[in-house]
């Protein structure tokens, strides 16, 4: 579901001239059982080191690491996602050449992985992996009507009006899509962002009639067709609660679905694209993942950063 996007370039072991350092991490998505043989094979090599780690709540995570920072007693390592440099970047430590050159993470990620977690003249962060937003498409709903995955977003809203089902009063018993809301729509801005881009609009300046347009289409699914709306009384479990035909989301959302509903049939299939006037014209998505960073004001970054490279360098990620 993840796609991990790096190559070994060197062995697996870390600086052998890091001594000492108690170490804090801070993850989201990897339970301690998993991570702990990485721990435990780091700590072999550098017996002055010692790293805790801590799985942390996607709920409300960036607001407690805001909190942490700012009171400076953040965590060592943590987790942070790819739009969050902007705001992050005070607390950024930067890559060690010696860790990473920036050739090598040139040749190493995808460009989109460069620009992202770059701040200034800086690369502040490795990601261990990559994600992008799919297309969920609930197979019962699909099967049941006969219908197949749409590959344009006009064939996405037809299909989503399609799909969508009221009874008597007008109250939404089966929804087509979850779009055209903020309040209740996950990934919205990811998903915005994206219709964006695939329109020609330069995100850094999000204004013009390109950027109306996408606004515009994106609202229509609840002003107009009437695919979603602000009552969520039956969407309290989202696409797992199996009412929703199609859900766009990263990839490591199919976790999450296949706990809350293990009989769920369902797949993921290719974003919808605008229409194009030449087939080889690439598809577009957009980037959503998590890297790990070092903060700033750790006083053991070194062995930090290091601790970094043992991860990225380490086969079991491979």
């Amino acid at each position: 579901m993840v796609f991990v996007v790096f190559k070994v370039l060197t062995s697996s072991s870390g600086n052998s001239n890091v001594s000492s350092g108690t170490l804090t991490w801070w993850g989201l998505w990897e339970d301690a059982t998993t991570v702990q043989p990485l721990i435990d094979a780091y700590q072999s090599q550098h017996p002055g080191v010692k790293i805790t780690y801590v799985k942390e709540s996607p709920q409300d995570y960036r607001e407690r690491l805001t909190s942490s920072l700012a009171k400076q007693t953040g965590p060592d390592i943590f987790a942070i996602h790819n739009s969050w440099v902007p705001m992050f970047k005070s607390s950024l430590d930067s890559l060690p050449p010696g860790v990473m050159s920036p050739a090598d993470f040139a040749k190493t990620f995808y460009p989109v992985t460069s620009s992202d977690l770059t701040s200034g003249s800086s690369i502040v962060g490795i990601p261990l992996e990559y994600d992008a937003l799919t297309l969920f498409i609930n197979q019962d709903i699909f099967d049941k009507s006969g219908k197949t995955p749409p590959t344009t977003w006009d064939d996405f809203r037809a299909l989503a009006k399609q799909l969508t089902v009221k009874d008597d009063k007008g109250v939404i018993t089966q929804a087509g899509a979850a779009m055209g809301r903020t309040e209740n729509v996950d990934h919205w801005p990811e998903i915005l962002a994206l219709m964006m881009l695939q329109n020609g609009v330069n995100l850094s300046s999000p204004t013009g009639p390109l950027a109306e347009g996408a606004l515009t289409f994106f609202t229509q699914f609840s002003v107009t067709d009437g695919v979603w709306d602000a009552n969520t009384s039956i969407f309290n479990s989202g696409f797992a609660a199996g009412k929703l035909a199609m859900y766009i989301g990263p990839s490591w959302r199919a976790f999450e679905i296949q706990q809350q509903n293990p009989n769920l049939k369902f797949k993921t299939v290719g974003i919808p694209q605008v229409p194009k006037s030449n087939p080889s014209q690439a598809d577009i998505t957009y980037a959503t993942y998590w890297a790990q960073s070092v903060w700033s004001g750790s006083t053991h970054k070194a062995a930090a950063w290091d601790f970094l490279k043992f991860l990225f360098n380490s086969r079991l990620f491979n």
